[in-house]
């Protein structure tokens, strides 16, 4: 059994959350800084980063992937994969995200099949509003 303390309407921060993860992936160093200069990061879980200097890393390794795929980010025993929905000017402008009780999914699922499925669902919606887009899902 698993209990979310997330509910529909609720407001989750930026960092952390995998939503927010791939919009904050989109930005510069810059904006990121900025956005967050003088922030102090609430940690949900110990995978939620501490400081900006984390969240930069992680961010760099989720706008590489193309994807975030989350293991207790924000809630323990929970697990999600998100992707950026890309307008025509490729800027990220919504997400799509699937989530799941980590005990009730195997690794390779996650990992494979459903981490594709939900990046090319995020490539088609994209596409219906005009991105141009070029998968590589590492």
């Amino acid at each position: 059994t698993l209990t979310s303390s997330i509910r529909i309407g609720s407001r989750l921060a930026a960092h952390g959350s995998s939503m927010g993860r791939v919009l904050l992936a989109d930005l510069s160093m810059d904006e990121l800084s900025s956005l967050y200069f003088g922030h102090r990061f609430r940690r949900y879980t110990d995978q939620t980063p501490a400081n900006l200097e984390e969240l930069r890393e992680m961010l760099d390794d989720d706008a590489k992937r193309g994807y975030v795929l989350s293991r207790s980010y924000h809630e323990r025993g929970v697990v999600s994969v998100a992707a950026a929905i890309r307008d025509t000017t490729g800027d990220a402008v919504a997400t799509i995200k699937i989530n799941a009780a980590e005990n009730s999914i195997a690794a390779v699922a996650l990992e494979g099949t459903i981490k594709d499925d939900v990046v090319e669902t995020a490539l088609t919606v994209s596409s219906w509003l005009g991105a141009i887009t070029h998968a590589s899902v590492n």
